[in-house]
């Protein structure tokens, strides 16, 4: 075999990461994931707008019942992807995934907080602080600014309030030689206590979001024990044509236990959506997206606001439809902006690229 064409043949297959299938359905979801998230942020409702019921179903049907089964699914792929291809979780093994999440995730967390903070402490000066009275109303001080990397006050989120992700799954790596064995020992079992947890309510402090743990841990299940196999596609199916109603009754409702499981339901259509696209149809994200959507994920929050209230003051629509069709206009814009930030920051300046992305 010519050793050129044999390394050309490596890089590629390591570019592609190729894993039986799994890695290449995940990186298919990451980029319409992204937009799901992008858009729960977008649809709120607006201080323009006064409408009644419909409106408001509306908003909770796309951000709550059918959005909110995006993030679970990245937690999903993260608990997969820690144990992806690991024999067993030595001490060697844990400390250095530690380390490297330091890199992609710990700084990463920390600058985005620290502009998020820098922010909120312009937004405070006098001649601006007429202009966001709500977040004037919060005083700064150094309490303030130390705890508000975890979480804010009367909130459950860090200041910037995208990165609760980030700071859950992170706290879910430090757990993992506890989810490892659990699985190992207690298998199914393991789940199955946190998925009663998430039935009783249990309480945990942010950080520790039960739901968190029990999302990561169904990816950590699934490759230490069932690392290659695939879920099985027919019950794929009925799960997906059961999301839609649940998703209804939980609009209609605002049930909690119907909530959990339209949320549950979600986490396999959508990973359903994905297997249909590879396997079925060879469909492939381009590898620009996938490698935006960090950036596009740490970066939209900070233009969601701006853009929704610069669209609402320029157009003052009055019409229900109208501004319900106008947040998927505000969600395409904010994926727009950032995604064209990320191309110029990651072409002239890659190295701060690197940094803020976590070397993605």
């Amino acid at each position: 075999i010519c050793p050129q064409n044999s390394d050309k043949q490596q890089k590629i297959k390591v570019f592609g990461r190729s894993g039986g299938g799994q890695i290449e359905i995940f990186d298919f979801l990451r980029f319409p994931l992204i937009c799901i998230v992008v858009l729960i942020h977008t649809l709120q409702a607006d201080e323009h707008v006064e409408f009644g019921i419909l409106y408001h179903d509306a908003l909770y049907f796309f951000q709550e019942a059918i959005g909110r089964s995006a993030v679970p699914v990245f937690f999903v792929i993260s608990g997969y992807m820690f144990f992806y291809k690991v024999a067993g979780l030595t001490t060697e093994i844990y400390k250095s995934k530690l380390i490297r999440r330091v890199k992609s995730l710990l700084i990463p967390y920390l600058i985005w907080n620290a502009l998020a903070l820098l922010e909120c402490c312009i937004k405070h000066l006098p001649v601006l602080a007429g202009l966001f009275p709500n977040i004037v109303n919060q005083p700064i001080d150094f309490f303030y600014c130390i705890k508000s990397f975890w979480c804010t006050p009367n909130g459950t989120c860090p200041i910037y309030y995208p990165f609760w992700y980030i700071r859950d799954l992170m706290m879910c790596i430090l757990l993992t030689p506890v989810i490892y064995f659990s699985i190992k020992k207690l298998k199914l079992l393991w789940l199955l206590l946190l998925f009663a947890g998430m039935l009783f309510k249990v309480e945990m402090i942010p950080g520790f979001g039960i739901e968190s743990l029990f999302y990561f841990s169904a990816g950590c299940y699934w490759a230490i024990l069932k690392a290659e196999k695939t879920p099985n596609f027919h019950a794929l199916m009925v799960i997906s044509l059961c999301w839609i109603p649940f998703a209804v009754l939980d609009t209609m409702t605002k049930d909690y236990y119907l909530h959990l499981l339209s949320n549950i339901f979600g986490v396999g259509c959508l990973y359903f959506v994905g297997l249909v696209a590879v396997r079925k149809f060879s469909r492939k994200i381009s590898r620009n997206l996938i490698q935006s959507v960090f950036f596009i994920f740490a970066t939209h929050a900070f233009f969601v606001g701006y853009i929704s209230k610069g669209i609402f003051a320029l157009l003052r629509p009055s019409g229900e439809i109208v501004c319900f069709l106008l947040q998927f206009v505000i969600m395409a814009l904010s994926i727009i902006f950032s995604r064209e930030i990320y191309i110029i920051v990651n072409r002239y300046a890659p190295k701060l690229s690197k940094v803020l992305t976590g070397k993605r």
